[in-house]
């Protein structure tokens, strides 16, 4: 008997159980360090946060990237992406 090619697919989580996102907006990030939003999008214009990705039309970034930012005590973007800390 051969098998289904649907049954090798991921399958989506139980209902009701949390989605954790692996990318957020500039808005829910600025809400991971409870930030304002123009706060958020001015520290990402100077230089001083991760480098968000684009996809489609939306910029965004990945979590783990900000927690590990955050993890690095928050420095700027070119010490975080050389991989020091301040």
């Amino acid at each position: 008997m051969a098998s289904n090619p649907a049954d090798k697919l991921p399958q989506p989580p139980p209902a009701g159980s949390p989605v954790v996102p692996v990318a957020v907006s500039a808005c829910r990030a600025a809400a991971m360090f409870d930030l304002s939003l123009r706060t958020w999008r001015r520290l990402d214009s100077a230089g001083d946060c991760p480098t968000g990705q684009r996809l489609g039309g939306r910029k965004l970034w990945l979590v783990s990237v900000l927690e590990a930012w955050a993890n690095a005590g928050f420095p700027d973007r070119r010490t975080f992406e050389k991989g020091g800390a301040r």
